[in-house]
């Protein structure tokens, strides 16, 4: 398989238009496996206007601009295209042109487990052999990302409207990011996953997680999250913080009904961070 490097001006149903050393050389489509098109980099920002379509086979392209209507998308490509498609072949639209990052697509730091049940509680010795990584037998009970950890991994669901994006933590747990004092703020939307939240039991007092998120080693929010109450939403100032710990823990001496959900958890750009 060839590969050229070159600018493509146009893409159409025949051909590609490549130009290639200074010639336009139109590249039959049949001759054609892939195009990669180069990113710029990100410490220049996004063109204003720029906005991302995530396609269904899970390929996505930038646009500056973008309609729907009757079913139909009609877009301007970065490259200066027009391209028009079905609407059902997207999946969605960000419009944040790379100022937001979503929690659950940054790698932790580091990921902390210390046991799945209080001391002295039923589960407390069943899973030792793992209940530092949850990597074996308790992996149901490890973080997960952008889903619920089990029941078929449903999407993260709050009060029956299910979320694309967040993250979903059992306790006791504690996971570290590095934002490297590049985004000004944290959003998210807290409570209880809906998968487990109606195992509340009838006449008890309702059960409860804690959930800490600290920025480096100062604690920003700390927070008893029940089955029984609503979402709450959080956005927290994380401007010039270096490191962000999230954690969960038992809020009631039980782990009952402890899957908290980070609904839409996401960090805002800073697009003039200090230099550390």
């Amino acid at each position: 398989m060839d590969f050229l490097s070159g600018l493509v001006s146009a893409v159409t149903e025949s051909e590609v238009s490549f130009l290639l050393d200074g010639d336009q050389i139109p590249v039959p489509r049949q001759r054609v496996t892939g195009i990669v098109f180069a990113e710029a980099d990100g410490s220049a920002g996004a063109p204003a206007g720029m906005a991302s379509l995530s396609m269904n086979d899970g390929s996505r392209l930038k646009v500056s601009q973008v309609t729907l209507e009757s079913g139909q998308v009609t877009a301007t490509a970065s490259w200066g295209q027009k391209l028009a498609f079905d609407a059902k072949l997207l999946s969605g639209i960000d419009f944040s042109s790379g100022r937001l990052h979503y929690l659950s697509d940054l790698e932790p730091l580091t990921e902390q487990y210390f046991g799945l049940d209080p001391s002295g509680k039923g589960w407390t010795d069943l899973f030792d052999e793992d209940s530092a990584t949850r990597t074996g037998l308790s992996r149901l009970w490890k973080m997960s990302r952008d889903s619920f950890p089990n029941n078929g991994r449903p999407p993260l669901t709050l009060d029956h409207r299910q979320y694309r994006k967040g993250l979903c933590i059992f306790p006791k747990a504690r996971i570290e990011y590095a934002l490297d004092g590049r985004y000004l703020t944290f959003t998210a939307l807290v409570g209880i996953d809906d998968e487990v939240a109606f195992n509340q039991r009838k006449g008890l007092p309702p059960t409860q997680a804690e959930l800490i998120i600290e920025g480096d080693g100062r604690q920003l929010v700390r927070r008893s999250v029940t089955a029984t109450e609503s979402p709450f939403p959080l956005e927290l100032d994380v401007k010039n913080i270096t490191t962000l710990v999230v954690a969960v823990d038992f809020g009631d001496g039980d782990s009952v009904c402890d899957y908290v959900d980070l609904a839409d958890a996401r960090l805002i750009v800073n697009p003039s961070p200090e230099k550390q």
